[in-house]
């Protein structure tokens, strides 16, 4: 029997609930006291990012339809990045952060840690938090925000001939311009990339943990050795993808209505997102691969000579006729017990080497999708809607 402990007196461990920024927004009342709300925070990002682009464009007279090409209340790419990815990276935290708090209360009060192992995974729990906390990484996060990506890589921000709402006809940024780009932008920007910063933590900590000497079972019933809590986890980062979606879509929903972007040039790059977001959710979890490999291994060698112990004996009682008490077979727990051996033998046998399932990389693939679809189904026009919604239902 493996030498584990269970220890109920592991701390509560967040990925969120640290760094400079967090702290200060605790320190202006942004984040209450009493527990993780994120009202305050969506209401004040909305209305720091948003509502003065809509004052300004108004003040400006570049907010109504009628009056140039791109006004602010039909650029759908400001609306989706503010108004709706803004609020899915705060709805994040409390989305992800609970279920990373319960894996990491699994490891260390389960029996999967061997007794020797708690302090190396203390101390792995100690250090990314404080990678979490560490302020120079806030600061480089800050400064790639501030640099003007949008200017390079939008096409709304191109020299195209249109008039539109965040600049002006002598080729330079309209007030409400300068704030998008200064302030809107670098806001969210710095959520994104603090996002990112925290999955590379998540990713960090699942690769030391893979690192340790786990108490695996290969009968276990989740069919990946006791590690499927792991893989639910995962699923919980979907919401970022959703929120990535609706920041490219966005900006593709730009495109076509105003700068004659195909709808169809839309598909390659949508599948390529969705792709690429399945396989970072797969990415983390694969490092406990090596950890599954063996464990299967291992167990295969030792139940393969416990069943053919099993099957041998099973075979001379009531094959050979070595049935001294010349017990009946009808009723008997021997046939029974052999079935129970070779379901767990089985249950071994299929253990996959990343513990993944078909209802993640289908949940995964539709966050990331789903902006992709309604971007489809608006830009589209009804009667093509129609005759291609009737060809899935017919």
């Amino acid at each position: 029997m493996a030498d584990v402990q269970n220890d109920s007196s592991v701390p509560p461990f967040s990925l969120v609930t640290g760094g400079p920024f967090y702290r200060c927004l605790v320190a202006v009342g942004l984040i209450p006291a009493t527990g993780p709300n994120i009202r305050r925070r969506i209401s004040f990002f909305v209305l720091a990012t948003w509502a003065p682009l809509l004052l300004l464009s108004l003040a400006e007279g570049r907010a109504l339809p009628g009056t140039i090409t791109l006004p602010f209340l039909c650029d759908y790419a400001a609306h989706t990045r503010f108004l709706i990815c803004v609020p899915l990276l705060f709805a994040a935290e409390i989305v992800v952060d609970p279920g990373i708090g319960r894996m990491v209360a699994t490891f260390g009060t389960g029996d999967i840690l061997r007794a020797e192992d708690r302090p190396a995974f203390n101390a792995i729990l100690l250090k990314v938090e404080r990678l979490r906390d560490w302020g120079l990484i806030e600061a480089i996060i800050l400064l790639a925000s501030l640099f003007p990506m949008a200017l390079f890589t939008s096409t709304a921000w191109k020299s195209t001939g249109n008039a539109t709402w965040h600049d002006v006809p002598a080729g330079t940024l309209s007030v409400a311009g300068w704030w998008f780009m200064i302030v809107s932008s670098t806001a969210l920007r710095f959520l994104l990339f603090r996002w990112m910063w925290r999955y590379l933590l998540w990713s960090y900590l699942l690769h030391r943990i893979a690192s340790l000497d786990l108490v695996l079972l290969g009968t276990h019933p989740d069919g990946t050795a006791g590690l499927g809590f792991v893989a639910s986890v995962q699923g919980h980062f979907g919401i970022l993808f959703l929120a990535g979606g609706v920041l490219l879509a966005g900006e593709y929903g730009n495109d076509i209505a105003y700068f004659d972007l195909p709808l169809q040039a839309v598909l390659i790059p949508a599948v390529i997102y969705i792709i690429l977001a399945v396989l970072a959710v797969i990415g983390p979890i694969a490092l406990l691969a090596p950890q599954l490999a063996r464990t299967r291994q291992r167990d295969l060698v030792t139940y393969g000579r416990l069943g053919r112990e099993l099957t041998a004996a099973f075979d001379a009682k009531w094959i050979g006729g070595n049935n001294p008490d010349n017990e009946n077979l009808l009723g008997n727990p021997d046939p029974s017990s052999l079935v129970d051996f070779a379901a767990n033998f089985a249950i071994i046998n299929a253990i996959q080497p990343i513990p993944i399932r078909r209802g993640l990389v289908l949940q995964v693939a539709f966050f990331a999708g789903l902006p992709f679809g309604l971007l489809y189904i608006i830009a589209s026009p009804i009667n093509e809607t129609l005759r291609q919604l009737a060809k899935v239902l017919l």
